[in-house]
């Protein structure tokens, strides 16, 4: 599931969100002006029964993102199962 997770958020260089039951994945593209310091995203998890953000994380490299993709699927089984 975090590959095809992977797949589909990454389709977009602007904005993106993927949907994932009752919550989001959201990939937003970092300012283009200095990619040494600057982030090249930020990936944000949101629980839409609660109307907020449960976790974010800055990605310098698209490999950081695979493992908080991960993360963040299974904070989405435990939200899912605690609700």
């Amino acid at each position: 599931m975090c590959a095809a997770g992977i797949g589909s958020i990454c389709a977009s260089s602007h904005t993106h969100t993927t949907p994932f039951g009752s919550h989001e994945i959201r990939m937003l593209a970092g300012p283009a002006a200095d990619l040494d310091s600057a982030p090249l995203f930020w990936l944000e998890l949101i629980d839409h029964g609660t109307k907020t953000s449960v976790d974010s994380y800055c990605c310098h490299r698209l490999k950081d993102a695979v493992p908080v993709v991960c993360d963040f699927f299974a904070q989405m089984d435990d939200l899912d199962h605690a609700g």
